[in-house]
């Protein structure tokens, strides 16, 4: 019987397996495998194993939906089986660069019409205060009133124009504030680098195999975070791995991490926030 690791589940809930095809793909019962799960995430009060078994029996959903198929049809006196219908293709995601290409677009724009806002409302902030001491004037002086009362309904007129065109601004950018979130947070999820951690040393990203991992200099930072109080209850090869791992990840904006040894994650993330 195969033993099972955090990798393996991790490429498990990837592939879509369900919690009885992993249990049987090892040769264990459901109570066994989440058994095991329960031990390789040690940590609060079994969160991060509650979280793995949940995306595990989440599967089984999504099993269930590539399986469901349309039942045949047949009519009385004439059999004639109807087909399923013709599944659409999804449109293709669009790349990482696109999106923050689109993200800068969608910035500046946002940017503008912020601008354009400030600059008419200073404008009919203006238009107000005129017509306030056209006002005056009219109840002040009756011999002004025919030339007062001109200006006041065309100044009137151009402030009910600016008003309606600062709707229309403010209704523009809440539209492009939304799709630049929604823009936003894809790229957040494109950028995510998955990494894994193994006892022995080993540090990889099989999910993605195009990003480069870099631990030069981790000879220097190790001599500088053995003494760390993070660092104290931690093997020596364990060090030298935490190093590694730091310096890799130095780059990586937002990261997923898959470690074999509980106290080296939180050492990392204690030295990573810190």
């Amino acid at each position: 019987m195969k033993d099972i690791t955090a990798k393996d589940v991790r490429l498990a809930i990837k592939n879509g397996l369900t919690p009885d095809e992993l249990a049987e793909e090892y040769g264990l019962s459901l109570d066994q495998l989440k058994s095991r799960i329960r031990a390789i995430y040690k940590e609060g009060k079994g969160t991060k194993a509650q979280q793995i078994w949940g995306e595990l029996e989440a599967n089984r959903k999504k099993a269930h939906c590539r399986t469901k198929r349309k039942a045949p049809t047949v009519v009385e006196g004439t059999p004639k089986t109807i087909e399923p219908e013709e599944i659409q293709e999804q449109p293709e995601a669009e790349s990482l660069q696109d999106l923050k290409g689109k993200e800068a677009t969608l910035s500046a724009e946002v940017m503008k019409l912020e601008s354009d806002h400030k600059e008419l409302s200073g404008q009919h902030r203006d238009c107000i205060h005129a017509l306030r001491e056209l006002q005056t004037r009219i109840d002040n002086v009756r011999k002004e009133l025919i030339a007062c009362n001109q200006s006041y309904n065309e100044i009137a007129s151009k402030a009910d124009s600016i008003a309606t065109e600062m709707n229309t601004i403010s209704t523009l950018r809440r539209e492009k504030v939304v799709v630049l979130e929604r823009v936003r947070q894809e790229i957040l999820e494109k950028s995510m680098i998955a990494v894994y951690v193994y006892k022995d040393g080993i540090i990889e990203a099989p999910e993605n195999p195009d990003v480069a991992l870099n631990d030069d200099g981790y000879q220097e930072l190790k001599e500088t975070i053995a003494e760390r109080e993070e660092c104290l209850d931690l093997r020596v090869r364990d060090v030298i791995t935490l190093a590694r791992l730091l310096k890799i990840c130095e780059s990586f904006d937002a990261l997923t991490l898959v470690c074999d040894v509980p106290e080296l994650e939180i050492a990392f993330w204690a030295i990573r926030n810190n």
